[in-house]
């Protein structure tokens, strides 16, 4: 994700209204972390790992903050417990903005990458995540709003996988 991107990244989530990030630091969304870190609109809490990050946003949420988890693909295994012990369970709707490496669309693409991508979407699946692919900057607008108005309805948990030009 280049800077331009990271910004209208940035703007779609302030227009939806997300206003606090838990973020791993990760080289795919690296600019989208830092581009949040200088944006006041939002808090940026930088964890050690995703579950880490859901129980965070977990927190925002009980005191009124709309969050958002900013992760590797590979993270989202990490995630699992989290996801349905905390998420599902308690109904915390998080936006899981989810670098997803290994994709087709991946410009970055090795054999290893590729492993974790076979399984993102049977997991999310399993989970009962909604997720949305997103390649290109121009749909990043109309997808964080679809997932955000997603998982205020369903106080759920919605994820986009960013791929393409978004890595």
């Amino acid at each position: 994700m280049d800077q331009v991107q990271a910004q209208v990244m940035a703007q779609a989530l302030r227009g939806a209204g997300i206003d606090f990030a838990a973020w791993v630091p990760d080289s795919a969304l690296r600019r989208l972390g830092e581009e949040l870190a200088t944006d006041a609109a939002f808090t940026l809490a930088r964890v050690w790992n995703e579950g880490d990050g859901l129980a965070v946003c977990a927190g925002a949420w009980l005191v009124g903050r709309l969050p958002a988890l900013i992760m590797e693909d590979s993270g989202l295994f990490a995630s699992v417990f989290a996801i349905e012990g905390v998420a599902n369970r308690f109904g915390v709707p998080t936006l899981l903005l989810i670098s997803y490496r290994g994709d087709a669309l991946d410009p970055r693409n090795n054999w290893v990458l590729a492993q974790y991508a076979l399984r993102v979407e049977e997991v999310l699946r399993a989970l009962d995540v909604k997720y949305h692919v997103v390649a290109h900057a121009a749909d990043v607008k109309s997808s964080v709003a679809g997932a955000v108005s997603y998982m205020r309805a369903a106080l759920k948990p919605a994820a986009l996988l960013l791929t393409g030009e978004l890595l």
